[in-house]
């Protein structure tokens, strides 16, 4: 298989974390209620359970998905088991971030920005990798394994929020 495929399976994580998000979703917002400048900080839609679970689960789905890689190709990815909870924490808080934007920007919890829904996740994610370890972020995978990831993240995400919204998960496909 190509570096950039096992670059993703690495990664992958942080996309699953927001998916189980959803569904880990306790109704409890992880701002409190409370607001910065008169608007909320991330909205009702960003959950104490939904972070917590989506970090754990998140780990947990990543862990078993390394090891099923070595399990059938022989291939370890990284023999951090920690990693993939580290991974989801960084889609997780990137998700945050993503949100932070959106109610200074004035834009209500739920609605469409392909930036804003999908980037921040990706850059922080991206970011916590290279201070994980950065001679290994840059020696192990070329530079052209960041730029697909760049290209296949709002792919991705509108597949998995679209499976979400299929399954009665999300109020919407996006």
């Amino acid at each position: 298989m190509v570096e950039w495929f096992w670059y993703l399976v690495l990664l992958s994580p942080a996309y699953i974390c927001h998916s189980i998000a959803v569904i880990c979703n306790d109704g409890i917002p992880i701002d409190g209620g409370k607001k910065l400048l008169g608007k909320r900080i991330f909205g009702d839609n960003k959950t104490v359970g939904g972070f917590i679970g989506g970090v754990a689960y998140g780990g947990i789905i990543g862990l078993l998905i390394l090891a099923a890689v070595y399990l059938m190709f022989g291939v370890v990815i990284t023999d951090n088991v920690l990693l993939p909870w580290y991974l989801s924490f960084l889609g997780m808080s990137g998700d945050l971030l993503g949100s932070f934007i959106k109610r200074r920007l004035n834009l209500e919890p739920g609605s469409k920005s392909l930036f804003l829904d999908v980037y921040p996740f990706v850059f922080i994610m991206l970011i916590g990798l290279a201070c994980y370890d950065f001679s290994w972020f840059v020696n192990a995978y070329p530079w052209y394994s960041i730029l697909i990831i760049l290209v296949l993240t709002p792919v991705l995400h509108r597949l998995t929020n679209t499976l979400g919204f299929m399954a009665k998960l999300k109020k919407c496909p996006y």
